[in-house]
């Protein structure tokens, strides 16, 4: 063979055997990346945001796969996030698409992050993370569980230094220290006719109904009260200082203005004071402080922000590696991450006594807020901080009567009933003293019976069940009595039991004077004529039976507070339904109160 041949043949070999093992590993290295790649589990999370000064999703879920990859979690968190600039403007509409992915959708998304006051809302769509919430939660601040944004009044420093005027700690400061710069400033000529002296911020949005709350909030009587009931004098005297401030120093329509407006004016110099929510790019000249209170110390700050909830369709295999999101998402790392970058408010309070993190923000604000939170347990949240904004709005620009904006409020809640009371109107104790009017005039004729100059007028009926009716006619009417105050499940039993009592009690009389006046002679009907108390006996054993049966108490509880009550007959179907006005003044009767451990704050 010639050194050509061998040379040849072993070039081959050669090549063979490295182009094989090129192939190979090749193949190897596929298949170990394939191996991999099935392993990691990507989690599709949905959020919204107003800003991008506000929006956190993106540094939480960034800051998650990076420290899942570098702890070899196999788990990664895709983000879906919706701005002003890629989706619609309202939050509302958010929480529309919200309503369609959780109930038509819900495969698409494992993790929503949603506005808290939708808490009620997709509380039963969510998966009950009670079982699953991280240790580092027990760091939380309750209060700010949820918490991201709060409210804070802007004071224009340089103006305020310039009249020697301090920080307004009051409402009534407020007014003051503004009505003073403003005749100064006409005074002296500046023709500083832009000069903004307090915005108010009350749109015709969500934002406008935070304002209104925190305000309300500000006015109670300490700082540890509760928030102050809506028909008290701190309502009144909350709503006057406010229209005092926009009719003496403002103007309706810088008070109606929105978020991009009052940014603008945090750009500017040329306001006093703003009333906005925590944010970090101003003009200088601008310093926060918390808002101002019916006397200082006492202020109101509502608390936006937002939840975490889990679809709880989510597969099983997610489900397994939630916890080591959550613990991630709500550690003390990451949130200090966020507070240093973002001007949003922590609920691990502990976070604002670190020197690292005072260097680079105002902890002093973070400590002094006094947060009121908004009625988020209301199921129908939007309907009611609209209507609740509107009747105020009445008063404030439109000039509706002071009282009638409260009436109107309180009223979107309360049910009204019948008192004996005369706290709001005479209708019940006009009611009650004619009851008893009549009721008197029963139980005066039933001495006509003991008379035997009366007996003759009497002989229509038998006197016995003459008695009978009349007892059956006062219980009937007593039953009014049952009717006024706060319904409860046993006053709805009671009521049931005695207007059926009351109903046999005064209609079996007559029918036994019809039957024994029968024309015709039936044997049947000679036979109760001689044995009444037989014929009256049978209809109180069915009706002792029927109640026995508890049918109709087990729906009365059911729907007590619609007062329908149904009584099923065992061959007839009876239903005496019952509607009248049940009286309540706490919202919580009209709210559906989810499990809170249903959803997370960060």
């Amino acid at each position: 063979m010639s050194i050509y041949a061998i040379f040849s043949l072993s070039f081959k070999f050669w090549f063979n055997y490295n182009f094989n093992k090129k192939i190979l590993i090749a193949l190897l290295i596929i298949w170990y990346f394939k191996i991999d790649v099935g392993k990691t589990i990507t989690f599709n999370a949905l959020a919204f945001s107003y800003s991008e000064e506000t929006e956190v999703y993106s540094i939480l879920i960034n800051g998650f796969n990076k420290y899942s990859k570098q702890n070899n979690l196999d788990i990664d968190i895709c983000l879906n996030l919706l701005t002003l600039y890629n989706s619609s403007k309202e939050v509302k509409d958010y929480r529309s698409t919200l309503d369609f992915i959780l109930r038509k959708d819900y495969e698409r998304y494992d993790i929503i992050f949603y506005d808290l006051i939708y808490s009620s809302r997709f509380g039963s769509n969510l998966l009950d993370l009670k079982n699953i919430i991280p240790e580092e939660i027990k760091e939380y601040n309750p209060i700010f569980i949820n918490s991201t944004d709060f409210s804070v009044l802007y004071y224009n420093e340089p103006l305020l230094n310039k009249y020697n005027q301090k920080v307004p700690k009051t409402w009534n400061e407020l007014y003051d220290t503004g009505k003073y710069i403003m005749e100064k400033e006409n005074n002296n000529n500046n023709n500083n006719i832009n000069l903004i002296i307090y915005n108010g911020f009350f749109p015709d949005e969500e934002n406008g109904f935070c304002s209104l709350y925190e305000l309300i909030y500000s006015y109670r009587e300490f700082v540890n009260s509760t928030f102050p009931d809506l028909n008290s004098l701190s309502t009144e005297n909350a709503f006057k200082i406010m229209k005092k401030i926009k009719d003496d120093l403002s103007s309706d329509e810088i008070f109606q203005m929105k978020a991009n407006f009052v940014l603008d004016c945090l750009k500017n110099d040329n306001s006093l004071f703003i009333k906005f929510i925590n944010a970090k790019k101003t003009n200088t000249v601008y310093k926060k402080t918390i808002l101002p209170g019916v006397q200082e110390g006492i202020s109101g700050a509502t608390i936006l922000g937002y939840n975490i909830g889990v679809i709880k369709y989510i597969k099983e295999e997610k489900k397994n590696k939630l916890k080591s999101v959550l613990s991630y998402l709500c550690s003390k790392n990451m949130q200090r991450t966020i507070i240093m970058e973002k001007p949003i408010l922590s609920a691990i309070s502990s976070l604002y006594g670190e020197e690292e993190v005072c260097q680079k923000i105002d902890c002093e604000i973070y400590k002094n807020i006094q947060p009121v939170f908004r009625p988020t347990s209301i199921v129908d949240y939007d309907n009611y901080s609209n209507k609740y904004l509107n009747y105020f709005n009445g008063y404030l620009f439109k000039n509706d009567s002071l009282h009638d904006s409260i009436r109107n409020i309180i009223d979107i809640t309360k049910i009204h009933s019948i008192s004996i009371g005369t706290s709001e109107n005479i209708v019940g104790l006009f009611t009650a003293i004619s009851i008893f009017l009549i009721l008197a005039c029963i139980i005066v004729s039933f001495f006509f019976l003991l008379y035997k100059g009366f007996l003759d007028y009497f002989i229509f009926i038998p006197i016995d069940f003459w008695i009978m009716s009349m007892v059956g006619s006062v219980s009937f009417l007593s039953v009014c009595f049952l009717e006024m105050g706060t319904v409860t499940v046993l006053k709805c039993h009671f009521i049931q039991f005695i207007m059926s009592g009351s109903f046999t009690l005064t209609v079996v009389p007559i029918l036994y004077k019809l039957i024994i006046d029968y024309p015709k002679e039936i044997k049947f009907f000679k036979w109760i004529s001689y044995n009444r108390y037989y014929f009256l006996l049978f209809f109180i054993s069915n009706y002792v039976f029927i109640f026995y049966l508890g049918i109709n108490m087990e729906v009365c509880d059911k729907n007590w507070s619609k007062r329908t009550i149904n009584v099923n007959k065992i061959k007839y179907n009876i239903d005496i339904s019952i509607n009248t006005s049940s009286v309540t003044n706490r919202e919580e009767d009209f709210t559906n109160f989810n499990n809170p451990s249903n959803t997370t704050g960060y």
